[in-house]
């Protein structure tokens, strides 16, 4: 009985091992047949658990700035509220472990191939700005504040200048839009 077990085991660990691989390759390989009719599988594989690779961040042409999520929020009466996505130095390194994907999303919210994290992001907003749903409408916008990156082996000037670019606004008339 304990050599079927492990005999399972080892089947279902290669089959892991064989999508993991399959999907990785196909997301990572040029523009060609084979990823257009397999990308649908991998990036339903790959985006839920934060496994795909931003290619911005590598020589010879790395980003040259520091881009902060922010999202500001205008109910019906007027009232602004401003959120801050969460950042990787707002957690000591414990608490970043599992927030190391944090990054990768702001990253990709400017790219229209991943347009549906914008809305879940802008829907995010109002939940955790808990708006009452007699406030709605409500209108978001989500934008990056912009901060140029030092040079190597300079200390960061806390007040540098930085600039904001706006991604893109939501409309959410009542808060059942609003939710997930």
């Amino acid at each position: 009985m304990a050599r079927r077990i492990w005999g399972l085991k080892r089947v279902l660990i290669s089959a892991f091992i064989v999508v993991h691989l399959a999907a990785l390759t196909v997301y990572n390989m040029p523009t060609c047949v084979i990823r257009d009719r397999a990308l649908g599988f991998a990036v339903n594989y790959m985006f839920p658990l934060g496994l795909w690779q931003n290619w911005s961040m590598f020589a010879p042409n790395p980003m040259q700035n520091t881009l902060t999520l922010e999202a500001l929020a205008i109910d019906k009466n007027g009232m602004m509220h401003n959120f801050v996505f969460p950042k990787m130095s707002d957690f000591s390194i414990w608490q970043g472990v599992p927030r190391v994907r944090h990054s990768k999303f702001t990253s990709y919210f400017a790219n229209d191939e991943f347009a549906v994290l914008r809305e879940v992001g802008a829907r995010h907003v109002i939940r955790e700005l808990k708006i009452p749903p007699e406030a709605f409408p409500v209108e978001v916008e989500l934008r990056f504040v912009v901060r140029d990156t030092p040079p190597p082996g300079t200390v960061p000037d806390p007040m540098a200048l930085t600039r904001t670019v706006p991604i893109k606004e939501y409309l959410f008339p009542n808060w059942e839009e609003a939710r997930p």
